[in-house]
């Protein structure tokens, strides 16, 4: 993309992004999804190129509209849930087992705090990438601002589909260590 393209066609595009991967929502045919998510990381990169972070920013409020505009309408439309009462009757907690509430509480810790600092050392890396490429500050703190939820979310799915401690304690570890020459 050409650096002089306006802010709205990277808004449009982005739009167009968030309603084709509505479209796809549980239905069989994977491409809209695909060309969804295309379209979505072309008009974030047309958008960093034609006004840096800021043009990220600026885009991005269109598509998160977009997304909560959608989720008002499936919520308005959803059928009513079934009365407390009901849900009352019908659940009924098993016992819980001491040893079940500490692993359960240790998912928690590496999933919240664990992922969080692993995150937040993944996106100061990425704001040493910024800057070593001549980048101003403003822009790689606000590339590591944006980063930050997006690595967040992503490696709390990464570590919930490993299957062992060690495991998700590498990936911790792997993650953490990108922080060390920013340290330097």
């Amino acid at each position: 993309m050409l650096p002089s393209q306006p802010l709205s066609l990277f808004a449009a595009l982005a739009v167009i992004a968030i309603l084709l991967l509505r479209s796809a929502w549980r239905r069989r045919p994977k491409w809209p999804v695909a060309a969804g998510w295309a379209a979505l990381s072309l008009a974030m990169v047309g958008a960093a190129n034609s006004a840096g972070a800021w043009g990220v920013t600026v885009t991005s409020l269109w598509p998160i509209g977009t997304a909560l505009g959608l989720l008002a309408v499936a919520a308005w439309r959803s059928p009513r849930s079934a009365s407390v009462r009901y849900r009352a009757a019908r659940s009924t907690a098993p016992p819980v087992e001491q040893r079940d509430i500490s692993r359960r509480l240790t998912t928690f810790l590496i999933l919240t705090i664990g992922a969080l600092a692993a995150s937040l050392a993944l996106a100061l890396g990425v704001r040493l990438l910024f800057q070593t490429a001549g980048n101003s500050d403003a822009d790689a703190n606000a590339a590591m601002l944006l980063l930050l939820p997006v690595l967040w979310a992503i490696l709390t799915f990464v570590l919930l589909i490993l299957t062992s401690r060690k495991q998700q304690f590498g990936v911790l570890a792997a993650c953490l260590a990108c922080v060390i020459p920013a340290l330097g």
